[in-house]
């Protein structure tokens, strides 16, 4: 999706490029703290030992959860903010190549979700393991995480926020010879 909209050489293409990439990180981040607290926890790397954790670790399921939904591009997390811009951009160059490739992308979208809620109907929807007992992340753990989750809601709330500090950095991408004076004095 970064190539993608990388490919579409024009401004608000390097934008939602440059967006995606902050996207993906917070996102990325998100899931892998929560989802090691929950391998910690269950002792398993297995999604089937995961099954019920949503009762035991409530907290850090739900911010796996919103990384999940971020990372599918849900609104109003970071996620659908950063490819609504790469759409946008694609649909502004009013080319078929373009419009055939969003296509792809969002079936891509559709096929991790469909793999991302799978989890998620495992961590709330089945019986759990009743050994594992009740024992939230600590808050050494939660903090971060709760931080990442309150970042992905903001700039998912409020796209502009980021926005502006990307778009004069895409131009000047675009704008290469004054980007390489600029690099190199």
């Amino acid at each position: 999706l970064i190539v993608f909209a990388f490919s579409i050489a024009s401004s608000s293409g390097i934008t939602g490029g440059l967006f995606q990439m902050i996207s993906h990180t917070l996102g990325k981040a998100l899931l892998f703290l929560a989802t090691g607290f929950m391998i910690h926890r269950t002792g398993s790397m297995e999604i089937d030992s995961f099954k019920g954790i949503g009762e035991k670790m409530p907290i850090t399921t739900l911010l796996f959860t919103i990384g999940v939904f971020s990372m599918v591009g849900l609104p109003p997390f970071v996620g659908f903010a950063s490819k609504f811009t790469i759409v946008k951009a694609a649909l502004a160059t009013g080319q078929m190549l373009y419009i055939i490739l969003i296509g792809l992308v969002l079936l891509g979208t559709v096929i991790e979700g469909t793999y991302f809620f799978r989890v998620i109907q495992v961590v709330y929807f089945k019986d759990g393991n009743p050994d594992i007992k009740k024992a939230e992340a600590p808050a050494a753990g939660l903090i971060p995480m709760i931080i990442f989750a309150s970042i992905i809601i903001f700039i998912g709330i409020y796209p502009d926020f980021i926005n502006e500090i990307l778009r004069p950095a895409s131009s000047e991408l675009i704008d290469q010879i004054d980007y390489i004076r600029s690099v190199l004095g």
